[in-house]
């Protein structure tokens, strides 16, 4: 660890981060204005010998943890000392178990619930506090081991959702679409900023009245340019010269990212690391056209590694290079090959100060590119994680090949094959393909027996109803398959089984289910028969009517205990109850009683 005070933790330089100065700042651990000065002391020295004890140089699990690690812990204890200052907590021994409970029930949530892996997290951090009593002040005495029933009682944490891969034909399209935009707008791009630099080096010193009037006559002439009509034409936007130009360099920025993450396999920390001169030659056989780029690994200690980068890659970084080559004057200190534009400014200018980019725009950028309608036509993806593109690299590398894992994992840099076969690409990608259109088929036919039925009981009915109508209206089976195709692009579920269809939805699942559909061991015909996703159509009726003809029987037996005679009861009432929903939906069998349908 670098130089401490009393504030501030200085920590040692981290090659990944070049740029950043990374200290660790106690003065932020507790809100401002809290507390009386006792409280705030007694806290703040306890924290600080715990996270001595969790991260220092002397850790209770013997481990070197690296700067950014350190960061990240003394994140979580920060977030852990102001939820306890704002429930009058200043102590850890204050704590109690129904304390621990509401804290990690309180963490906010990605989506619909906290993922089973961060509610783990905490109580692993929780546990650690409690093993190391007695050795920071005023130590934590719950055993959350004694209570941890109760916190996944309380806390419902969903399975962990790795990022998965893009599909190979939408990626495709994507990357052709990119290169196509940098062939397209790169060379209007390059002399709009030459332009726009030169413009501010003859404007200095004027005032801010005639620099505007050079400015509105600068964006005029470019107006009238071919290529920018062009690119207006190929941006959903509408708005001034100025931020048109804006919008279309940052969808380029976009591709320029998207390109470099899906083609080389960068990790998102590697990409926004590399520096202008990232980008190297090696000769072979006296001719220098192997290309690489240069950088540092973020999972080996800083260490300096290298990436293959064909030609799409080299010419994506050297039109980066150009785009930027007169900011990167001698008094610019971010040697950063992504450089971000001063806010509200469409180019670079003398007087700005760029730096390198951050994670937060990485990832706007490369949702611009591929996710957002701002670009008019070809492919879009609805959801992108930059470290998706990172899995999708592996899954394209060997599609046609996978002998080609072992140089795919050297790439990515994966000590084992294994890994990256079984967590980035998978057993059998083709298979994994296959399965998933089977799917989609099943899922398909199912809605078209629902969405045709003459009749359609159940809880789930009246909310098909609306779907069911407009459904109708289509008289050709084409029409009705394309609705359908609409429907499940929208990320419709449906769960067949021999007693009907399950509408998914997951709040309103009586059998407790899951993000990606019903609960297979609670799912039963009783408790679907209570929830409003069940939707029965007539294929199913025999098999309810066989369900009730059996329970009838069954009750026709003599000496039955009390206990399962009032059992199979409940389960006739709700049978007979499927049906006369049957019956009602049924206009011709309206007057029929549900037990002789």
């Amino acid at each position: 660890m670098g130089s401490s005070g009393r504030n501030v933790t200085h920590l040692e330089h981290v090659p990944l981060l070049e740029d950043k100065d990374l200290a660790i700042r106690w003065d932020t651990l507790i809100p401002s204005g809290k507390g009386t000065r006792h409280q705030r002391h007694v806290l703040m020295k306890s924290t600080k010998q715990l996270f001595q004890l969790m991260y220092g140089a002397s850790n209770i699990r013997g481990k070197h943890y690296g700067e950014t690690t350190k960061l990240q812990g003394f994140g979580n204890l920060r977030v852990l000392a102001r939820w306890m200052v704002r429930n009058s907590i200043w102590r850890f021994s204050d704590i109690s178990q129904k304390d621990i409970v509401k804290f990690i029930a309180s963490r906010r949530p990605r989506k619909d619930a906290l993922s089973e892996r961060t509610v783990a997290s905490w109580i692993s951090k929780f546990q650690l506090m409690f093993d190391l009593a007695g050795k920071y002040d005023f130590s934590l005495t719950v055993d959350i081991r004694t209570i941890d029933d109760q916190i996944y009682e309380k806390v419902r944490g969903r399975p962990a959702r790795p990022w998965k891969s893009l599909d190979a034909n939408i990626t495709i399209a994507l990357i052709r679409d990119a290169l196509q935009w940098i062939q397209d707008f790169a060379p209007f791009f390059e002399s709009v900023a030459e332009e726009s630099w030169l413009r501010s080096r003859r404007t200095i010193g004027l005032s801010k009245k005639k620099r505007s009037v050079v400015s509105d006559k600068f964006y005029k002439q470019i107006f009238e340019r071919p290529e920018y009509q062009k690119l207006a034409e190929s941006l959903d936007f509408s708005g001034p010269v100025y931020k048109t130009i804006s919008v279309g360099l940052s969808v380029m920025e976009g591709a320029c990212a998207f390109l470099l993450l899906v083609l080389v396999g960068l990790r998102v920390s590697e990409l926004l690391s590399l520096n202008k001169d990232c980008l190297i030659f090696e000769e072979v056989e006296g001719k220098s056209g192997l290309g690489y780029i240069k950088g540092v690994a973020a999972k080996k200690q800083g260490r300096a590694r290298r990436w293959v980068a064909g030609p799409p890659v080299q010419e994506v970084i050297n039109f980066l290079l150009r785009l930027t080559r007169h900011t990167r004057s001698p008094r610019i200190k971010s040697q950063a090959l992504l450089l971000s534009r001063s806010k509200g400014s469409p180019l670079f200018w003398i007087g700005s100060a760029p730096t390198r980019w951050g994670s937060v725009t990485l990832s706007n950028r490369v949702k611009l590119f591929a996710c957002s309608g701002m670009r008019k036509g070809g492919a879009k993806v609805s959801h992108l994680h930059p470290h998706m593109l990172r899995k999708t690299f592996a899954q394209l590398a060997v599609l046609r090949d996978k002998s080609r894992l072992e140089p795919v994992a050297a790439q990515l840099g994966h000590v084992y094959q294994s890994f990256t076969d079984n967590r980035y690409i998978g057993i059998d990608h083709d298979l994994a393909t296959l399965l998933a259109e089977e799917d989609r088929r099943e899922l398909a036919s199912g809605l078209e027996v629902l969405l045709t039925s003459t009749a359609v009981g159940g809880k789930g009915a009246a909310a098909l109803s609306a779907v069911r109508e407009q459904a109708a209206k289509f008289r050709g089976k084409k029409t009705l398959r394309a609705f359908i195709e609409k429907l499940i692009d929208r990320g419709v579920l449906l769960g067949p089984c021999h007693w009907g269809f399950c509408v998914y939805s997951r709040s309103h699942s009586a059998c407790d289910g899951s993000d990606t559909g019903p609960n297979p061991v609670n799912r039963a015909p009783d408790v679907c028969a209570t929830c409003v996703n069940l939707a029965v159509t007539e294929k199913h009726i025999s098999w309810w009517n066989e369900r009730a003809r059996d329970q009838e029987l069954f009750l026709e037996r003599p000496r039955l205990p009390v206990q399962t005679r009032l059992v199979v009861e409940e389960k006739l009432k709700k049978s007979r109850s499927v049906l006369a929903g049957l019956v009602k939906a049924s206009a011709g069998v309206a007057s029929t009683s549900p037990e002789k349908i």
